[in-house]
């Protein structure tokens, strides 16, 4: 019985030590967190998910989306784009590994987690529409960003209830401004 008793407190204090050290090495080896106004980033990963499949981050926002808040959604393709800082005038950017972000990276703006408009943006109809930049080059639209950018569609028109008519695509860059204050 003493011999059964003492295995146990061996085997119960070095699972106890395994978990503090491991504990201890994913506390210091954990990235920082993103800052207020920081895009995050959903597909960092180059591999094909179904078409709905992670989309969750898209939906945890700083502040909650109001039902209907939300009427059309315009896509624009913008060959200078930097897809980091608090002044992205879109509320996603789709990466092509060149312009910033891996190829198919979807970077999820400052504006779309406080729920601000995007900047003015020539065809979009109103301050109720979400803007989705594709980041490009001379070489086009890469095949990840294309299947990237369906999945975020069909997600956007389903949780949000946005009509696929809705749905434009625009040539004109976007006049920056200001993101409004909280």
């Amino acid at each position: 019985m003493a011999k059964q008793n003492k295995r146990k407190a061996i085997v119960f204090f070095s699972l106890i030590g395994s978990l503090s050290v491991t504990t201890t090495l994913l506390l210091a080896l954990a990235p920082a967190p993103l800052t207020p106004g920081a895009a995050a980033t959903l597909f960092n990963a180059n591999t094909v998910q179904s078409p709905l499949a992670d989309m969750g981050s898209v939906y945890r926002t700083d502040r909650p989306i109001v039902a209907g808040a939300w009427t059309d959604i315009i896509v624009r393709r913008d060959r200078g784009i930097s897809t980091d800082g608090p002044s992205l005038a879109d509320h996603f950017v789709i990466g092509n590994g060149i312009n910033g972000g891996a190829d198919g990276e979807i970077r999820i703006a400052a504006r779309w987690m406080s729920q601000t408009p995007a900047s003015s943006i020539r065809g979009a109809g109103s301050d109720r529409c979400i803007s989705i930049c594709v980041a490009g080059d001379v070489g086009g639209v890469t095949i990840l960003q294309n299947q990237r950018l369906e999945q975020l569609l069909a997600s956007l028109k389903q949780q949000l209830g946005i009509n696929a008519d809705r749905v434009q695509v625009s040539t004109q860059p976007p006049t920056i401004a200001a993101i409004p204050a909280r």
